[in-house]
C-alpha cells in the first residue's frame, strides 16, 4: 500500500495529534482496496482519523498518493453520484423501483460489490424522504433494504409510491439549491454583488443565482481528490451541462478576478492542503460560503479532512472573518454551513 505518513496538521502545521476515530466502510473504501490490493478491513485499520492539539482539525494519518486520488476520481468514481442526481431529478418511485431489481438480481447472483452498491442506493432514497410524521416507516423500509426483504418493500410500494414525491432539503436528491439559503446569504452579506462557486456545478446555488439576476460563475480547478475530467453523464460533462442548461460562464479559478461570495460545498475536506486554498480563496473573495457534512460523524476514507467547532474559528481567526452557523434549516440533514464574511 503506497501511502505517506503525515506528521504536520495540514492547517496549523502542528506536530502533536490523537486518534479520533476509524473511517467506516463505504463505496470508497472499497474501491480504494481493490485499487491497492488489501483489504477493506486492512485499509480502514491503516488509514485512521487523527485530531490536531492546537487547531481541533481532524485529518488523516496517512495519505494516498496523487495519482492514486486520481484514478480513484477518473476511473474507479468518474462521475459525482449526488451532483448527478440532483441535477437529474432522479428522486422517484420508479426509479427506487428500478434499482430495486438491480439489487434483487445482485442478491440472486451473490455479486456482494452490486449488493453493495444498490443498498446504498436504495437507503439513499429512503433517507431523502421529508421526516413529517413517517419515521417509524422510513425505519421500516431501511430495514428491508438492509435485511435483503425484497418481499416486504414490494408489499410497500403503495406507501413507497406515497412518500417519494419530493427530496427533503439538502439531502442528496435535493442538492444545495434553497430559496431560504440564499434570503441567509443576501441578509448576512448585505446583498450579495455577485456569486461562484467551485466543486461541483451540478447541485449548489448557481441556477437559483442566476435567476435572480447575479453574475455568476462556476471555478474549474483541478484536484485530484475530486471529480473532474470524466465526470460524464449522458454524454455530458458535469461542466457543460451547467453551461448549457443554465448559461453559467465557466472560468479557471487561478486566473479568475477578484470577486463577492464564493460556495463549494462538501468540497474543503476532500483538500490535501486546505490552509493554501483557503488563502487562495480569500486573497480573491470578500466571503465564502462552505458546507461540510457529516460533522459529528467519523471522517470519510475519501475526505482528508474534517472540520470541528475549533478549526472553523481557526480559519476565521487566520482571515480576519466573521463566521455564521445559525442557518438552522440545513442541520437536519446533517450538513452545516459555515458563512465567513
Amino acid at each position: 500500500m503506497n501511502l505517506k505518513e503525515i506528521k504536520n496538521c495540514p492547517l496549523c502545521n502542528c506536530q502533536v495529534s490523537s486518534f479520533h476515530s476509524n473511517a467506516f466502510s463505504n463505496l470508497y473504501s472499497e474501491k480504494i482496496a481493490q485499487m491497492v490490493n488489501v483489504s477493506e478491513i486492512e485499509l480502514l485499520e491503516n488509514v485512521f482519523n487523527v485530531e490536531c492539539s492546537e487547531c481541533g482539525l481532524i485529518f488523516k494519518n496517512k495519505w494516498f498518493e496523487p495519482k492514486d486520488l486520481n484514478q480513484l476520481f477518473t476511473k474507479e468514481v468518474p462521475f459525482h453520484p449526488k451532483g448527478w442526481d440532483a441535477a437529474l431529478g432522479r428522486f422517484s418511485a420508479n426509479n427506487f423501483f428500478k434499482e430495486l431489481e438491480i439489487f434483487q438480481l445482485a442478491i440472486t447472483n451473490n455479486d456482494i460489490s452490486k449488493i453493495n452498491q444498490y443498498r446504498r442506493a436504495l437507503l439513499s432514497i429512503i433517507d431523502s424522504i421529508v421526516d413529517a410524521n413517517n419515521a417509524e416507516e422510513k425505519q421500516m423500509l431501511s430495514s428491508y433494504i438492509e435485511s435483503k426483504n425484497i418481499e416486504g418493500l414490494r408489499n410497500s410500494e403503495d406507501l413507497i409510491r406515497k412518500y417519494i414525491i419530493e427530496p427533503a432539503p439538502f439531502k442528496r436528491f435535493a442538492g444545495f439549491s434553497s430559496k431560504a439559503m440564499w434570503d441567509y446569504f443576501e441578509e448576512k452579506c448585505g446583498g450579495v454583488k455577485n456569486y461562484a462557486e467551485l466543486g461541483c456545478p451540478l447541485w449548489g446555488m448557481l441556477k437559483h443565482a442566476k435567476a435572480k439576476g447575479k453574475p455568476v460563475s462556476f471555478l474549474k480547478r483541478f484536484e485530484p481528490n475530486y471529480w473532474g475530467s470524466n465526470c460524464i453523464n449522458l454524454g455530458s460533462h458535469c461542466t457543460s451541462f451547467a453551461n448549457n442548461s443554465w448559461d453559467v460562464p465557466l472560468v479557471d479559478f487561478d486566473t479568475s478576478e477578484k470577486g463577492h461570495l464564493i460556495g463549494f460545498f462538501q468540497y474543503l475536506d476532500h483538500l490535501e492542503h486546505p490552509g493554501e486554498f483557503l488563502s487562495e480563496v480569500f486573497n480573491k473573495f470578500e466571503a465564502a460560503a462552505i458546507i461540510l457534512d457529516g460533522v459529528e460523524q467519523p471522517v470519510a476514507i475519501q475526505h482528508y479532512t474534517g472540520w470541528t467547532d475549533s478549526s472553523i474559528n481557526f480559519i476565521a481567526d487566520k482571515f480576519n472573518k466573521t463566521v455564521h452557523t445559525n442557518f438552522e434549516e440545513i442541520k437536519s440533514s446533517g450538513n452545516y454551513l459555515y458563512l465567513f464574511v
